[in-house]
């Protein structure tokens, strides 16, 4: 049987549903964002970021940039004639906060609510009527609740979950992986670190369940510090007026490109995302800019200035294009790639200590199960028989 007649008699079977060549598959459509070197690190280059079909979790502390990050692609989504549709468990998006990303406000559907079940009925709508084209923004993942808490607490009888709100949440995310891989959709999840409270395994877990970690096709961490005017004093004091945000990106998975890369975002508060964050020591590292004692050079631009922040801030105000160029030529020529070995041991490591936790935990189980037994099992002795 050849492949056409396979194909043939599957598509019969299966009533034309799914059934393809690779070959036949259509190139999905890639976002993009302003910043150069987050594109790099998520596609391997400079002008896509993440792609169609795909679920990307974005992790981090509180206040580290997570619904930014999320509204920063939903606006080029919505430019690419998707539409954004956001779970605001947080009650954090509104009209100024999307318009300051470049979203269209009146282009968007918000499903305000915090408790899972109505996630899941609204979801199933959209499975159910094959809606397709959706940019779909989760905020957050860890928000989510069950209705059930509420009953109980009406009721006075506050009982333990007993895990359903995980199996929910897992329901969720999987019905979030079959509309983003099946309609054509993209998705975009925050989910938040928080402290472990055992003494075994990583120190800080996420919120949402190991499922979480399996539906993403991406998982960025955010760690944000401010922009100060005069970055370079010794003291905070003399450091000034906070003028923006910089952000710390890793991808600690990555099914597009190879992960445990990290690249720097830096956010003005006047100017808007600097697209040359982090490019500056690319072209250092691959030899497009040199530098000799205080003197920095680039032969493409033929600039050459004293000083890293003058040097940095003539490049910003000419037509750097074709330094772009070049970093994306030597880019997707050679391979290169920032990777943080120590990033990925750390992972490796996290694995390693999970499992011993599972192990401990197992071992204690048992051992308190042991004990009941014995205790169980063991006869008080008698009375010792008086002799007549």
């Amino acid at each position: 049987m050849n492949l056409e007649e396979l194909k043939s008699q599957l598509l019969k079977q299966s009533k034309g549903n799914y059934i393809t060549t690779l070959g036949e598959d259509k190139d999905m459509i890639w976002l993009t964002s302003p910043a150069k070197d987050l594109n790099r690190i998520l596609s391997g280059s400079l002008y896509n970021s993440v792609q169609i079909g795909n679920h990307t979790a974005i992790i981090g502390p509180e206040a580290s940039g997570k619904s930014s990050f999320m509204a920063l692609m939903l606006a080029d989504a919505q430019k690419k004639g998707y539409l954004p549709v956001v779970i605001d468990a947080e009650g954090a998006w509104e009209k100024s906060f999307v318009e300051r990303w470049g979203i269209d406000a009146n282009n968007v559907i918000r499903i305000k609510s915090l408790f899972i079940e109505d996630v899941l009925v609204e979801f199933a709508k959209f499975i159910d009527n094959g809606y397709t084209n959706l940019a779909i923004a989760i905020d957050s993942i860890g928000a989510l609740e069950s209705k059930k808490m509420i009953r109980d607490g009406v009721e006075g009888d506050v009982k333990a979950d007993q895990g359903r709100l995980q199996k929910d949440i897992k329901r969720f995310l999987k019905m979030l992986v079959s509309l983003t891989k099946f309609n054509e959709c993209i998705s975009f999840s925050a989910g938040h670190y928080y402290g472990n409270p055992t003494g075994y395994g990583e120190p800080e877990k996420v919120g949402g369940g190991h499922y979480y970690k399996l539906s993403a096709d991406i998982i960025i961490t955010l760690k944000k510090y401010p922009i100060f005017t005069n970055p370079s004093a010794k003291t905070k004091k003399d450091k000034g007026e906070i003028i923006g945000t910089s952000i710390k990106a890793a991808t600690m998975k990555n099914r597009k490109y190879p992960p445990f890369q990290e690249c720097t975002v830096n956010i003005d508060f006047k100017n808007g995302v600097d697209e040359l964050a982090g490019l500056f020591d690319v072209a250092k590292d691959i030899g497009l800019i040199e530098q000799s004692g205080a003197w920095y050079t680039c032969d493409i631009l033929s600039l050459r200035t004293q000083g890293e922040s003058k040097f940095y801030n003539e490049l910003r105000n000419m037509d750097y294009q074709p330094l772009l160029d070049k970093i994306e030529e030597y880019i997707k020529t050679t391979g290169y790639s920032s990777i943080n070995t120590s990033l990925e041991l750390q992972e490796e490591q996290k694995e390693e200590l999970s499992d011993v936790e599972v192990e401990e935990k197992l071992d204690d189980e048992n051992s308190k199960k042991n004990v009941e037994v014995t205790k169980l099992t063991k006869k008080k002795p008698g009375r010792p028989k008086k002799d007549k």
